[in-house]
C-alpha cells in the first residue's frame, strides 16, 4: 500500500499548487493590460469667416458735356483704386471685412438741381452712405441737407462755402481747386519774378465765383497787378474778341482758371495770332488738344494747378502706378488729371474708418476730425482748418502738386503744403472773402 501512498501525496501537492493560484488576492504572475483608450477627437472646426458686406461709393462728376473731360478721369481714377482695394481683400473693420463698390452719378456740369437727383437716387435706391464731389458752393448747398438728414458723409475735393458750422457732415477731402491757385501764383512768381501784372478769365459756370476769389487772393499774395478778371459765356465760340480785350490790358501772364480743356487750345490760337508771348495759368491743359491749334512750344512753361502724377519720385509708386494703369486702359484720356481725386478721398475716408473702428458715416467723420494732424496716406502731413474762412475746421489742408508744361507734358513738379502758405497769406485770402460779401471768422 505504501508504494501507492507516496505518488499520491505528490499529486495532491501539485494540485495543491495550481489552484492557489486562482485563490482570490493572489498576486497575479503578469500585470493587467490598460484599458483600451477612446480613438482622439478632431478639435472642432472654426465658424466659416462671415461674407465681406460692400461700402458703396458715390462719385458725383460731370461725364457728359464740357465737362466731361474733368468728370469722366475722377470717376476712372477711383474704379482703379476700387480695383486695387478689393482684390488685396478689401478691409477690416471691427472684425467684419469690407469691400468697395463705385458707383458714379452725372451731374452734367456741376448743375446744383442734378448733383440733388444724384444723392436722392443714392441714399434712398442705392443705399449709399458716402460720397465724394466737387466743393463748388452752390452744389454743396443743393446737396448738403439732405445728406444731413440721412447721416451721410460727403467729401469734396478741397473746400469751398459749403464747409458750414451747420453742416459737420461736410469735409473737404484735400487741398485742391480753387484753393490750388494760391500756390500756383506763389510757385509762378518765384519762378518768374518779371511778373507784375495777371488777367484773369473763366467760363461763366457755377465754380466762377469760387475761383475768382482764389485766383484774386493768389495773385495778390504775390504783389501782382489785376488789370482784367472777367467771365466768358460758356457758349463761345470766337475766342477772338475775348483774347483781345485781355491783351489790351497787357498781362504778363494770363489766368484761364478752369476754362474748358476743349476752349483753351482756341484761346492760345488766338492769343499767338494777336502777338502775345507772355505766360499761361490753368487749371488744367489738355496738350494733346493744344497741339492741334499751336506749336507745344507756345504752351511750355505754362504753369497747372492740376500737373499729371508722372513724376513718381515727386508723386510716389502707388499714385505713379495708378496713373501708368489709367493711361494703359485709356490712353490719352487722362486729360485734366483729376484722375487722382477719387483715391485722394477714399483713401481718406478708409484711415477714418480705421481710426473709428467703424464704418458709420457719423462716426468716420468725428474720428477723422479729431486727429490732428493727420497723415494723408498719399499727400503727407496735413492740418484741419477752414474756421477763419467757414466756421468749422472741417477742411483738410494738404500739400498740393503745382506743375509746369515741360516737353510738351503737364508735369508736376512741386508738392507744396497749403497749410503753411495760408497762414503765410491768411490776412489776404480773408481780406478777399469780406471784399466778395462773405461772412469771416477771425
Amino acid at each position: 500500500m505504501k508504494r501507492f501512498i507516496v505518488p499520491v501525496l505528490i499529486a495532491v501537492m501539485v494540485v495543491s499548487i495550481i489552484l492557489a493560484g486562482c485563490v482570490p488576492g493572489a498576486a497575479p504572475e503578469t500585470p493587467p493590460t490598460a484599458p483600451p483608450t477612446a480613438p482622439p477627437t478632431a478639435p472642432p472646426e472654426a465658424p466659416p469667416a462671415a461674407p465681406p458686406e460692400v461700402i458703396k461709393l458715390g462719385t458725383i462728376n460731370p461725364y457728359t458735356g464740357p465737362c466731361a473731360p474733368w468728370g469722366l478721369p475722377v470717376l476712372r481714377g477711383a474704379e482703379i483704386w476700387v480695383e486695387e482695394i478689393n482684390a488685396a481683400g478689401g478691409i477690416e473693420i471691427g472684425g467684419q471685412r469690407y469691400m468697395f463698390e463705385q458707383v458714379g452719378y452725372d451731374d452734367i456740369c456741376w448743375v446744383p438741381a442734378e448733383a440733388l437727383k444724384c444723392v436722392k437716387k443714392g441714399v434712398l435706391e442705392d443705399g449709399v452712405r458716402y460720397f465724394h464731389s466737387t466743393a463748388t458752393t452752390a452744389v454743396v448747398e443743393a446737396i448738403a441737407p439732405f445728406l444731413l438728414e440721412h447721416d451721410c458723409l460727403l467729401l469734396t475735393r478741397s473746400a469751398g462755402f459749403g464747409i458750414r458750422p451747420e453742416w459737420p457732415n461736410v469735409i473737404g477731402g484735400f487741398t485742391c481747386w480753387p484753393q490750388y491757385f494760391g500756390i500756383a501764383h506763389q510757385y509762378m512768381a518765384e519762378r518768374n519774378p518779371e511778373i507784375k501784372r495777371v488777367a484773369i478769365v473763366g467760363p461763366d459756370e457755377s465754380y466762377a465765383p469760387d475761383e475768382l476769389l482764389w485766383s484774386r487772393a493768389g495773385a495778390k499774395s504775390v504783389g501782382w497787378d489785376i488789370v482784367y478778371q472777367e467771365l466768358y459765356p460758356g457758349d463761345t465760340v470766337d475766342y477772338y474778341p475775348l483774347v483781345s480785350a485781355i491783351l489790351a490790358t497787357d498781362p504778363d501772364v494770363i489766368n484761364l482758371m478752369s476754362s474748358y480743356v476743349s476752349a483753351i487750345p482756341s484761346i492760345l490760337e488766338a492769343a499767338k495770332s494777336l502777338g502775345y508771348t507772355g505766360k499761361w495759368m490753368a487749371s488744367s491743359i489738355d496738350m494733346s488738344l493744344v497741339v492741334e491749334k499751336v506749336p507745344a512750344e507756345y504752351a511750355e512753361g505754362s504753369v497747372v494747378c492740376m500737373p499729371h502724377p508722372n513724376n513718381p519720385a515727386l508723386v510716389g509708386e502707388d499714385i505713379f502706378e495708378l496713373y501708368s494703369e489709367f493711361n494703359r486702359r485709356w490712353p490719352g484720356e487722362w486729360g485734366s488729371g483729376e484722375g487722382t481725386s477719387g483715391p485722394n478721398v477714399y483713401s481718406l475716408l478708409v484711415e477714418g474708418m480705421k481710426l473709428a473702428d467703424s464704418v458709420d458715416p457719423v462716426a468716420v467723420r468725428e474720428a477723422l476730425l479729431a486727429t490732428d494732424p493727420i497723415e494723408h496716406p498719399y499727400l503727407g502731413t496735413a492740418h484741419w482748418g477752414g474756421k477763419e474762412m467757414y466756421g468749422a475746421n472741417n477742411f483738410l489742408m494738404a500739400p498740393w502738386y503745382v506743375g509746369e508744361v515741360v516737353e510738351g507734358k503737364p508735369t508736376a513738379m512741386e508738392l507744396i503744403p497749403f497749410y503753411d502758405w495760408y497762414e503765410a497769406n491768411k490776412d489776404v485770402v480773408l481780406s478777399e472773402f469780406e471784399a466778395a460779401g462773405h461772412k469771416t471768422y477771425r
